[in-house]
């Protein structure tokens, strides 16, 4: 069972301010008297002094406040960063109601950002099981595949346009301009007389011109490498 073909071109088009002294009431003379303490401030004390003064007379009493100063809002918690969603377990089919199981797509999760680039949507899951269906019908269109499941991370290779290169960023870094990614997968399908079969293939992407989403071009390969029958 032979596949491998050209899918074409996929793509192209990318605080409270400060809460106001609770203890002003107790401020307001000359004299601050708590639980039996007498400090009597200098005439010329400012308020902040006052303050002071009696914050000390507190402390030396060991008594509470009878009305508690408000704190002073606390920071907020950072917000956690947000967790990746995650990879899909089942799409629908070209070929409904069937869904197709999905597995595996979660190993590619750190290069998920770059699948992006390819211009195909935000599930990488879901755009490479359309296009692995789109190549296996065009090969047998009463076949209906099952499952697809991703071995391992995806291989990609970038082309960069360097400093000092036409075109590359003046701050030093480089600038893609191309990558390939290669999707290793098992797809498990049955077949118009009704066997199944496991196919270990590879689907690759080759996209060109990223510098420019207008100009970008995508192309992607679908080659089986080995088979059997279950």
């Amino acid at each position: 069972m032979q596949i491998a073909a050209q899918i074409g071109e996929l793509g192209g088009k990318d605080h409270d301010p400060a809460p106001k002294d609770s203890f002003k009431a107790a401020l307001s003379g000359n004299i601050l008297l708590l639980s039996g303490v007498r400090m009597k401030p200098p005439k010329e004390a400012s308020r902040p002094m006052r303050k002071i003064l009696f914050a000390a007379a507190l402390a030396a009493s060991g008594a509470s406040p009878a009305l508690a100063e408000t704190p002073a809002p606390q920071e907020a918690a950072p917000a956690m960063a947000e967790t990746p969603a995650p990879a899909p377990s089942s799409t629908l089919s070209v070929k409904p109601p069937h869904l197709i199981a999905l597995s595996g797509f979660e190993k590619g999760a750190k290069s998920d950002h770059m699948m992006a680039w390819l211009g195909r949507g935000p599930e990488t899951a879901r755009f490479v099981a359309a296009d692995v269906e789109a190549e296996i019908y065009r090969q047998t269109p009463k076949a209906q595949v099952l499952s697809i499941e991703c071995e391992a991370e995806p291989k990609t290779e970038l082309g960069l346009l360097l400093e000092g290169e036409p075109g590359a960023e003046e701050d030093g870094r480089g600038l893609v301009t191309s990558m390939v990614a290669s999707f290793p997968l098992i797809v498990t399908l049955r077949d118009e007389a009704g066997a199944t079969w496991r196919l270990r293939t590879s689907l690759a992407y080759d996209a060109q011109n990223l510098r420019k989403p207008s100009e970008r071009k995508v192309s992607a390969s679908f080659t089986v490498l080995g088979h059997r029958k279950l």
